[in-house]
């Protein structure tokens, strides 16, 4: 009896998870580490091989926790799309043949790129509130960005007369009208 308890002591002092009772030989139960039930030794002669067990880390139960969601972080996105449009508007001056000054942008280039900065700025903090907020804005930064290509593109189709509409002397003497 006397050994079973030294057994049962250093098996619980090197397990650290169960606890033993010498005198009254009750089952070795390990110290529940949150949620579950009860977890019972087996009884009888079995209680040794069950205490090894433990000590060895075969009677640990493997617990799998869910992977959390992503919340989707569109600001990476958004700052693509911003940059696109910035690219669209910037390069598109500079197809003009005949520049009167300096610069290749008008006032108007200068107010649609400051325009667009803004709209994509409101955009990047609103995809910060929340994922159903962050894709609407990637979606509607989509749009933007779609807005702007075609409206660019009919730019530079006017600027270079790529229908053939009108005769190269009319388009090399008009000015191009900026809405």
């Amino acid at each position: 009896m006397t050994i079973m308890a030294a057994e049962a002591g250093a098996g619980a002092a090197e397990a650290g998870a169960t606890t033993a009772s010498a005198g009254a030989g009750r089952a070795v139960r390990p110290r529940s580490r949150g949620g579950g039930g009860r977890h019972r030794a087996p009884s009888g002669g079995r209680q040794r091989a069950y205490q090894g067990a433990q000590q060895a880390g075969q009677g640990a139960r493997t617990v799998y926790r869910k992977a959390p969601k992503s919340k989707g972080n569109y600001q990476p996105v958004i700052l693509a799309e911003f940059v696109a449009a910035v690219l669209l508007i910037a390069a598109t001056p500079f197809a003009k043949k005949n520049q009167p000054g300096l610069s290749p942008y008008a006032g108007r280039d200068m107010v649609q790129l400051v325009a667009v900065t803004l709209v994509y700025f409101i955009l990047a903090l609103i995809s910060g509130t929340g994922p159903k907020a962050a894709r609407l804005s990637a979606w509607f930064g989509l749009l933007v960005l779609l807005t702007v290509g075609l409206a660019e593109a009919v730019r530079l189709a006017k600027l270079l007369n790529v229908l053939g509409l009108e005769s190269s002397e009319a388009v090399s003497a008009a000015p191009v009208q900026e809405a």
